[in-house]
């Protein structure tokens, strides 16, 4: 039964990627010769379920580091994204975790990877969170997703920069898709 539901969610992706008209794969393949085994398919739709219920918040400040400690901190972010998810038209926010992610830089703040009770909750915020600041939240994309995302935005560049202007960057489902813009 699970071998059937492979099957047919690469059926499914094939036929998408054909719809894509030669760009790169759903599943961020970066061509034809590279193959995605069972087991990283398994890997990849378990790694975008968990990461489901998750929002990651962007440019949110720290706090200053020399006159706060680790658990004040720890505080300052969870109030901050409190108050951030605290949305118009998305009831129930119930927030699991939230903690920063990657190396300290300086002058830069560190991302935040939120954990909510729900994918619908994190679709909720994410769709009803318009940018404020500088301060942006999207979807918990996984290294695959990330990678797909890249190739796009720089083919969508290079594209640009030979003269293709009849072309424009359309986000669906998050993942950022090359649109002609021709007869529109």
């Amino acid at each position: 039964m699970l071998q059937n539901d492979v099957k047919e969610l690469k059926e499914k992706l094939s036929e998408r990627d054909k719809k894509q008209q030669g760009e790169t794969s759903y599943l961020g393949v970066i061509n034809e010769s590279q193959a995605i085994s069972d087991n990283q398919l398994f890997d990849e739709l378990e790694e975008r379920q968990r990461r489901g219920c998750n929002v990651i918040i962007n440019n949110l400040p720290e706090p200053d580091e020399s006159t706060v400690t680790a658990n004040d901190k720890q505080t300052f972010d969870l109030n901050s994204v409190t108050k951030l998810i605290s949305l118009p038209g998305v009831e129930n926010i119930e927030l699991i975790k939230c903690y920063r992610i990657g190396k300290t830089v300086t002058n830069k703040p560190r991302p935040i990877r939120v954990i909510l009770s729900s994918a619908m909750t994190a679709k909720n915020v994410i769709v009803k969170y318009k940018a404020q600041n500088g301060i942006y939240v999207n979807r918990d994309l996984t290294k695959m997703q990330q990678n797909r995302a890249y190739t796009i935005r720089k083919e969508f560049k290079r594209r640009l920069s030979v003269g293709d202007k009849d072309i424009k960057l359309k986000y669906m489902n998050g993942i950022p898709q090359i649109v002609s813009t021709k007869n529109q």
